[in-house]
């Protein structure tokens, strides 16, 4: 195998977008509606794609702060718990 194949299978991701895209362009070019249609119906996709986006980040960020509170809480207690220990050793109880 030469160079140029090896480096061609480990870009599939990037050559599949730019084919999609290629794909989403001859089909906006080729399609039988109006100008308007088409500019609406891109208007509404990147609407939906900006509302379904809003919604997972928020859903994100509700889960990273659910996590951060839970280790603040537990890092918290295992330190109460290491400071009571270290008392108890001083005092020798």
């Amino acid at each position: 195998m030469n160079d140029n194949t090896i480096n061609n299978r480990r870009k599939p991701i990037p050559a599949f977008v730019v084919g999609a895209l290629a794909g989403t362009v001859a089909a906006l070019l080729l399609t039988p509606k109006t100008g308007k249609e088409v500019r609406t119906g891109i208007r509404n996709g990147a609407g939906r794609l900006k509302n379904g986006t809003r919604d997972r980040v928020g859903g994100v960020k509700g889960a990273v702060k659910s996590v951060v509170s839970e280790a603040r809480h537990a890092y918290s207690d295992e330190m109460g718990r290491r400071s009571t220990e270290q008392i108890a050793r001083r005092t020798g109880a």
